[in-house]
C-alpha cells in the first residue's frame, strides 16, 4: 500500500480550493449559469422588499398619431400624488426596454416614484415599439 505525502495532500488541497475559488468568480461575474442558486445556498437573497408607503402617483394616459412612425403610440404620464398643483413639474422621459412598452415602463417607475417620495417632477414613458430605440429599415424612427 502506498501512502501519501502530506505535501501531496496540501497540493491537492490548494488545487481545489483554487477551482472553487475561480468557479465561484466565473458565476458572480455571469460567465456560468447559477448566480441566484449561488446567491441562495450562500444566504444573500433577502425577502421581498415591502410595498412602498403612499399614496401612487396618478396615470394619465394619451395615445395619438405619430407622423414620425405613421402609426397610434401611446404615452404614460406618472404624476406624483404629492406635487402641488400650482408648482410647474420637471419631465423625465423614460424609454422602455427591449420587448416592453410605455405601460411596463410605467408599471415599473409608478412604486419607486412612490417609495423615493418623488414631488418634483413627472415621469412620461413612451411607446417605442418592441425593438430598440433607433431609425429602423422600414422607415419607423421611435426615438424621433
Amino acid at each position: 500500500m502506498r501512502t501519501v505525502s502530506r505535501r501531496a495532500v496540501l497540493a491537492a488541497g490548494i488545487g481545489v480550493a483554487a477551482a472553487a475559488a475561480g468557479g465561484y468568480g466565473l458565476v458572480e461575474a455571469g460567465i456560468l449559469p447559477g448566480k441566484y442558486q449561488l446567491a441562495q445556498a450562500l444566504g444573500e437573497c433577502g425577502a421581498a422588499p415591502p410595498p412602498p408607503r403612499g399614496p401612487p402617483p396618478a396615470r394619465e394616459d394619451v395615445v395619438f398619431w405619430s407622423a414620425y412612425r405613421n402609426r397610434l403610440v401611446r404615452t404614460v404620464t406618472l404624476i406624483p400624488a404629492a406635487a402641488k398643483a400650482e408648482r410647474a413639474l420637471g419631465a423625465v422621459v423614460a424609454l422602455h426596454g427591449l420587448g416592453s412598452d410605455a405601460l411596463g415602463a410605467a408599471g415599473l417607475y409608478a412604486p419607486a416614484m412612490t417609495a423615493a417620495g418623488v414631488t418634483r417632477f413627472a415621469v412620461i414613458a413612451v411607446d417605442g415599439g418592441g425593438t430598440y430605440w433607433h431609425r429602423r429599415a422600414d422607415g419607423d424612427d421611435p426615438l424621433a
